[in-house]
């Protein structure tokens, strides 16, 4: 299933590049969705609850919810699956500092 087939609310499972902990929020709605051709306006914004003390309004391309998981450049990964969250959490485990 893809984010964008995701029957709302659902779990998203967040992951932070070097940060071993798994973090989740619900995603609650899918709003300004603006699918058109070309990566300028090819954005929505995914509105998540339990993130954050407030909601939390991601944007983020619309194209990009075709997958289950979702990885951006900024070194933040969002996944539907929470075993695939937990492996990539525990990818940065090996290399802390106890």
């Amino acid at each position: 299933m893809t984010i964008k087939e995701a029957k709302l609310p659902v779990t998203l499972h967040l992951v932070f590049d070097n940060d071993p902990e798994l973090y989740s929020c619900d995603l609650v709605a899918i709003e300004n969705i603006d699918p058109s051709t070309g990566q300028a306006n090819d954005t929505c914004k995914l509105v998540c609850e339990n993130l954050m003390p407030q909601t939390c309004r991601l944007t983020v391309p619309f194209s990009m919810l075709d997958t289950s998981s979702v990885h951006f450049e900024s070194g933040v990964h969002l996944f539907l699956d929470e075993n695939e969250a937990a492996k990539l959490a525990a990818s940065f485990d090996s290399g802390s500092i106890r």
